[in-house]
């Protein structure tokens, strides 16, 4: 028991620091990402404008970020599980649709006793 106990904490002081070299490795790439599009910024805005410039660098993150989109996966559906269908709610007592549930299938049974069919129209 002691050694999964201590072997454990070393998993997760493992993990811990990993987790906090990534995030370090993370910052560190954004920041360098970021002097890299000034720098392409810089370059494009002494060739072609300032306007130009921004313009060409949202654009090309805009179809940057398109094909990235293009790139997900849809999620799969929700297996299926066959299920009878609920029972219909039933009318309370008392209320006017239980009532008239009740006159039609008193309707319905006399209608079935008699003798005459129905007349038709």
């Amino acid at each position: 028991m002691l050694y999964s106990l201590n072997h454990a904490r070393q998993r997760l002081r493992l993990a811990a620091h990993n987790g906090a070299v990534a995030a370090i490795a993370a910052g560190l790439f954004l920041i360098g990402a970021g002097f890299a599009i000034a720098a392409g910024w810089i370059v494009l805005a002494r060739q072609w404008g300032s306007l130009e410039a921004t313009g060409a660098l949202a654009l090309g993150f805009l179809l940057l970020s398109g094909l990235v989109l293009l790139m997900r996966r849809p999620a799969p559906p929700p297996p299926r599980v066959a299920t009878a269908p609920p029972p219909p709610p039933r009318p309370e007592e008392g209320t006017s649709a239980a009532i008239l549930l009740q006159a039609f299938v008193l309707g319905q049974q006399l209608a079935a006793r008699s003798q005459r069919p129905p007349p038709r129209h």
